[in-house]
């Protein structure tokens, strides 16, 4: 498998995200996913929230 990052730039290139990676998983915070998506934290926060409390995912799964 070839491992790749790719990098999307805004046209104004002020946008600038750094992820953690672990065994191949890209990870972010609330505020990454809230610049990532253009979105105010609270939403992002909103919607991880939902995640867990309709057992998509389990907190203590992390």
């Amino acid at each position: 498998m070839n491992n790749q990052i790719e990098i999307y730039k805004s046209s104004d290139n002020k946008v600038e995200l750094q992820v953690s990676l672990d065994n191949e998983t890209v990870w972010l915070n609330r505020e990454q996913i809230a610049v990532l998506f253009d979105k105010d934290i609270k939403a992002i926060g909103k919607h991880v929230n939902n995640v867990f409390n309709e057992g998509e995912l389990d907190k203590e799964s992390g």
